[in-house]
């Protein structure tokens, strides 16, 4: 499998930032299957460029402290484990949960 995007959002700032889930990590203890990237465009005379960059946690804790998105329990993936397990992940801050997602 591979990363799929779950949820994407615009800030304040009009940057959109996006929440990617790869459901193979989930029973992976050293790493979080979620990665969020945050993307914004700059104009310039003649051309956009469009530019996307990969957030740190500190980064991710400090962007939802302000936009609260996306919301506590929001369903980020639902499938087989790797142990064959029907499984619901669902978003927890990454203050509250080292890994930033809860398995039902």
């Amino acid at each position: 499998m591979v990363d799929r995007q779950v949820f994407r959002y615009t800030d304040s700032r009009g940057d959109t930032i996006i929440y990617k889930f790869d459901p193979k990590l989930i029973s992976h203890p050293d790493e979080s299957p979620i990665t969020v990237f945050h993307e914004w465009r700059q104009d310039f005379h003649n051309r956009i460029q469009l530019t996307s960059t990969l957030l740190d946690k500190e980064s991710v804790i400090e962007r939802y402290k302000k936009d609260k998105k996306p919301a506590v329990g929001t369903l980020l993936w639902e499938g087989m484990d790797e142990q064959g397990k029907w499984v619901k992940c669902r978003f927890m801050p990454f203050e509250r949960n080292e890994r930033g997602f809860a398995v039902e």
